[in-house]
């Protein structure tokens, strides 16, 4: 049964022109790609340009405070505007035009009806693009463009889907990492002074195995004093950062994954929401990245020759002021602490060991140059992305084509299948979408 204010027919599109009341309807899904879908958003703007919340639809789309609706109405005016959303991200914006908002509930109705009947579907079935010569599509990397994603290697069709969740175990600090009297040779093994590097392998892992409940350190704890599992909390992402999507900018993809409303279409993207994000200490984090003037990246860009903006990044400083504010109220050991030092835990002092100098010997073996894959062994996470740098230099050259390079340090294990940007000379193990927003 139709709702008595439901009009007969398709509203015009949003933008057109048609009707002076422009509307922006948002559905969320509860995690999966399946019903139920939601609705949870809806934004009007009316014929004097003012953009309201509807009441009955009013939840925020990505911020609490109520000024910043006009930036939540242009990110997903843009949204509908380029044709993202739904598939790759857990929301789906619409847009369409009403004569009076009177209607707009009508509408709303019909087309969460038709929603649920016909919920937003994966896509299966997209062959790989192909050029004008009916070449394959490559993208920036030499990758063959499957979908809308970038991984090549493979003839099979691909489709866009959101990982699943990670099942990890959040344990507390290790007694052993302090306790330790032999942090030099330790440091060795895991890169970096023992308190800020020894969860990052377990980063590694739980990306290599997410259904094997690998160790993911519990989020800081209040009264926690500086030497507590806070600085490998926050290191451990970092490196994820920097050295997984191959961020020199990792200040600049951050805010990329915010503005895009935290979209989880990456293995990394759904760690970060599932464990720093959900622990609720995130905004900490990226308060930090924000508003450091400069990040300790800058050996990265020298070693692959990299060259990118200096461009701070704009925060908005009510947004800080209500960070300063958990923090204070957290009481816990934070990265960003608003005044009296920009680097309060250190994490840019102890970001550099994956480019140190390489202890003993890398060993790389390859496939055949039609089999594009190779696999770097090394001795120790000290040095093991300059070894990268330095090792798949010496690959041969194949044409429009990359090579996939499984790295594997020896007492911690897989840490990725990397490749080269022919856009950054970055090397990096996520998509390749992925890796250029961060640079």
């Amino acid at each position: 049964m139709k709702h008595e204010s439901q009009p007969q027919g398709d509203p015009p599109p949003f933008e057109s022109g048609i009707w002076p009341i422009e509307v922006i309807a948002v559905w969320r899904n509860d995690g999966t790609w399946s019903i139920p879908w939601a609705i949870t958003t809806v934004m009007f703007r009316d014929k004097l340009g003012q953009i309201h919340r509807h009441p009955r639809w009013s939840a925020p789309f990505f911020a609490e405070d109520p000024d910043e609706t006009p930036k939540e109405w242009a990110y997903l005016a843009g949204r509908i505007r380029d044709g993202v959303g739904g598939n790759i991200y857990s929301y789906h914006p619409v847009g369409f035009e009403v004569d009076d908002p009177n209607r707009i509930d009508g509408y709303v109705e019909a087309m969460t009806w038709e929603t649920v009947k016909n919920p937003p579907v994966l896509l299966t079935n997209i062959a790989p693009f192909e050029t004008s010569t009916g070449e394959p599509a490559t993208d920036e990397t030499g990758d063959e463009l499957l979908g809308y994603d970038d991984v090549g290697g493979t003839d099979d069709l691909h489709h866009v889907e959101e990982p699943n969740r990670f099942l990890v175990e959040r344990v507390p600090l290790p007694r052993w990492v302090n306790d330790s009297d032999d942090n030099d040779r330790a440091g060795a093994v895991f890169g970096a002074y023992l308190p800020w590097s020894f969860a990052v392998p377990w980063v590694h892992r739980a990306l290599a195995s997410p259904f094997t409940r690998e160790p993911i350190l519990q989020e800081p704890q209040p009264g926690d004093a500086f030497s507590s599992g806070a600085l490998a909390y926050w290191s451990s992402l970092l490196h994820l950062l920097v050295y997984s999507f191959g961020w020199t900018r990792p200040d600049r993809g951050l805010r990329w994954w915010y503005d895009a409303g935290k979209p989880v279409d990456d293995p990394r993207f759904q760690l970060m929401a599932q464990i720093w994000d959900a622990d609720g200490q995130l905004d900490l984090f990226a308060a930090w990245l924000w508003t450091t003037p400069h990040m300790g990246t800058e050996q990265l860009a020298a070693i692959t020759g990299f060259q990118n903006e200096n461009q701070p990044i704009g925060v908005d400083r009510q947004w800080l002021q209500e960070v300063q504010r958990r923090v204070d109220a957290l009481n816990v050991p934070s990265p960003y602490a608003g005044t009296g030092g920009w680097d309060p835990l250190h994490l840019n002092v102890h970001l550099d060991g994956p480019l140190s100098q390489i202890p003993g010997k890398p060993k790389l073996l390859r496939s055949p140059r039609q089999d594009r894959h190779a696999t770097l062994l090394v001795d120790s996470m000290r040095g093991w992305y300059r070894a990268l740098i330095e090792q798949g230099a010496t690959l041969p050259t194949i044409g429009a084509r990359s090579w996939h390079v499984d790295v594997v340090v020896g007492p911690v294990g897989w840490m990725g299948t990397f490749r080269k940007s022919r856009i950054t000379g970055i090397w990096f193990a996520s998509r390749h979408r992925h890796h250029v927003i961060g640079n």
